[in-house]
């Protein structure tokens, strides 16, 4: 009776609210005794205490085993370092308890997809001791860190060039920087090389935001600019792969100074970025969407001259370009469904689209011998003229062009008469040459079909081998007439 009811008490006192909680007084002694805490070190088989000590736990103690963190009263050096009246802890009592006293360091910033921001690994010791290693934390969270050139300069650990570790380097405090709560800690970001100096923990933290995060797309965000914006570059390629030209899309770095005109200086990660967008969106919801002028800084060919599809009769084929030198895909490609395949001629597959022409024609005349091409230059302007010939002659086959191109071209650009001659000069080395005159540009085409050929991007009508065989043929039959003519004059 009685005696149960004692024990009734006394469980219900233990249990109830005012009872006293043994982590609780150990954790109010543990601001005192800062400097008496120790971790385990399973290589040494002792514990680690602070400024390098090394000490084991007095044999009578009532702590069994070998907790991982221990608090203890008093250090006895005997035989060798105890220590007396000792009680568990847990590392993260430590950190609340010593705010003052911490050091902590940072390395290795990395972007964080999931998180939508730049992280950094932070390091927090006590005296000596590790409280935490390798902690993930926000980068942006540093604050006005600066990045010192000449304390990064001092590493041995050089990170790859490029990478974001190199991107960040160094940071260190310039002076006492609020953590929370209003608390000053001392702390520093761990060197790193290629530094540059006076830029601050959250500036780095942003640009890293704005390049991994609205440039490259990695966070997992969805918004509708970034969809029209992703659209907008495919596009900008397309055009860049039709018109066969490197550098005409605008590159990270000049999409990269578009976002940093616009975002303010606090946005360093997709949380502080929603937050702002939310309300932006709602005055300005086009704000963020690329320009045409600055996809295209460079002047860019006209989509008129890189059709999309190609008219055969009543057939409409689509067309796809490529630019991949030396591929065989490279250039430009007509794709032909086999159900529609019979119904398909070659009539108009003699030239490329309007938007190559000028180019290869350039080619082919840079292709011919000094002496024919000093009399078509400049190249490109003349490549120019013939390029408009072909597109006034439309369908028509390419034997009609080069005809008419032939009479235009010797005329208008080098004096030459519609015989391919040059003049007197040019009288006499046609007489003198078993070969097709080279002025001629029946002759020149044979030359573009083969470099064309070798580019992949004119057709097999053309290839070297009919070029080559046209040439011989045309060749044997002035032969034969020149044999003719010889003849009747004996």
């Amino acid at each position: 009776g009685a005696q149960d009811a004692a024990v009734r008490a006394v469980l219900a006192y233990g249990q109830g609210p005012a009872s006293v909680d043994a982590d609780q007084v150990h954790r109010s002694l543990l601001v005192g005794l800062l400097s008496y805490l120790g971790s385990w070190d399973e290589t040494k088989r002792d514990y680690e205490g602070a400024r390098g000590t090394h000490f084991t736990i007095w044999p009578g103690s009532g702590v069994s085993g070998h907790p991982a963190w221990v608090m203890t009263a008093e250090l006895v050096e005997t035989s060798r370092l105890f220590a007396r009246t000792v009680a568990r802890i847990r590392p993260e009592w430590v950190e609340p308890a010593a705010r003052g006293l911490l050091k902590r360091s940072y390395s290795e910033p990395f972007w964080s997809v999931a998180k939508g921001a730049a992280m950094v690994r932070e390091r927090v010791t006590l005296y000596g001791l590790t409280l935490a290693a390798d902690r993930e934390v926000l980068l942006g969270r540093l604050g006005n860190l600066v990045i010192d050139e000449a304390v990064a300069a001092s590493r041995s650990h050089t990170p790859r060039a490029g990478s974001l570790e190199a991107l960040a380097a160094g940071l260190v405090s310039a002076s006492k920087d609020p953590l929370s709560s209003g608390s000053f800690e001392p702390r520093h970001f761990e060197e790193l090389a290629a530094a540059r100096e006076g830029t601050t923990a959250r500036e780095l933290a942003r640009e890293m935001f704005i390049r991994n995060a609205l440039v490259d797309g990695q966070w997992r965000e969805r918004h509708g600019f970034q969809r029209r914006n992703e659209a907008l570059v495919e596009q900008a390629r397309e055009v860049e792969r039709r018109s066969r030209t490197h550098g005409l899309v605008a590159d990270e770095q000049a999409r990269f100074r578009f976002f940093d005109d616009l975002i303010p200086e606090h946005v360093t990660s997709a949380a502080a970025f929603n937050r702002w967008w939310k309300d932006e969106r709602r005055e300005r919801p086009d704000l963020l969407i690329y320009p045409a002028s600055l996809l295209m800084p460079r002047e860019a060919t006209s989509g008129e001259g890189f059709p999309d599809r190609w008219q055969c009769g009543d057939l409409s084929l689509a067309l796809s370009y490529e630019f991949a030198p030396g591929s065989p895909r490279d250039g430009v490609s007509v794709r032909i469904p086999i159900e529609v395949l019979e119904r398909v001629s070659d009539a108009g597959t003699d030239w490329l689209v309007p938007g190559m022409r000028e180019d290869l024609l350039t080619e082919a005349i840079r292709a011919l011998p000094k002496g024919v091409r000093r009399l078509l230059a400049p190249a490109p302007d003349v490549a120019a003229s013939v390029a408009r010939w072909i597109e006034q002659a439309g369908d028509q086959p390419a034997e009609a062009v080069v005809a008419s191109a032939d009479a235009h071209a010797g005329e208008a650009r080098t004096g030459a008469r519609a015989d391919g001659s040059v003049g007197k000069r040019g009288d006499q080395k046609a007489a003198q040459a078993d070969e097709p005159d080279p002025l001629s540009l029946d002759a020149a085409m044979g030359r573009l079909a083969a470099w064309g050929a070798t580019s992949g991007r004119v057709s097999t009508r053309n290839s070297p081998a009919k070029a080559s065989k046209k040439g011989a043929q045309k060749a044997t039959a002035q032969q034969a007439s020149g044999g003719a003519s010889a003849g009747e004059a004996t």
